[in-house]
């Protein structure tokens, strides 16, 4: 391949090319060979696809862009000719494909138009409801269910506290003259007004 065809292929200009080329005889005595016999004879070189590896690794190209790329090169063509000559067509179509095919996926991500999603909060787990709290939901909840007032809903409780548990929250509450609430919560039966409360509900 020349260093006309390999800047149709880069998409690069030949005064780029032939610096990579420079750079990279600079490292190779083969490639600084063929770039004094060119300018001796006034003639364009023809690089192998080794050489044309360390040309393109001399150059701005990505290093693993280089290699997937040579890569391809030496697996998918055959080079040799029936004149054991190198088959530059055939390298320059490889490489146009090669760098086709390694350059797709990222111009497809370029084109897509960037969405902001909007960054999931990583919320605290939700505290428990204490029991006296609970009871008022449940109470309010019952109160809505069969539409009556709250208080009637309370009253509710605690007759059938009463019925199921034989004893009266607001006569002991009265004689300790504090609300029936505080007297359940004292006595450590919240959870078992819940439960009442929560059957009733159903």
């Amino acid at each position: 391949m020349t260093i006309k065809e390999l800047a149709e292929f880069t998409g690069k200009t030949e005064r780029t090319i032939r610096n990579w080329v420079n750079k990279a005889g600079k490292i190779n005595g083969l490639i600084q060979e063929k770039i004094s016999r060119s300018l001796e004879t006034k003639k364009s070189s023809d690089f192998t696809v080794d050489e044309i590896g360390e040309v393109l690794n001399a150059g701005s190209m990505s290093k693993d862009a280089v290699t997937i790329l040579m890569q391809n090169a030496r697996q998918e063509t055959t080079v040799i000719t029936t004149n054991n000559s190198v088959d530059y067509v055939e390298i320059g179509k490889m490489i146009a494909m090669a760098v086709t095919s390694a350059m797709t996926p990222i111009l497809q991500e370029l084109r897509q138009p960037q969405q902001n999603q909007p960054k999931q909060l990583a919320l605290p787990s939700a505290p428990d409801i204490k029991p006296r709290a609970l009871l008022r939901q449940l109470v309010n909840d019952y109160a809505h269910s069969i539409n009556i007032t709250p208080r009637e809903s309370w009253n509710e409780l605690y007759k059938q506290f009463y019925y199921r548990c034989n004893e009266s929250i607001k006569t002991k509450a009265k004689n300790l003259k504090i609300i029936p609430l505080d007297y359940l919560e004292n006595e450590n039966k919240l959870l078992t007004a819940c439960s009442i409360m929560k059957d009733l509900i159903g």
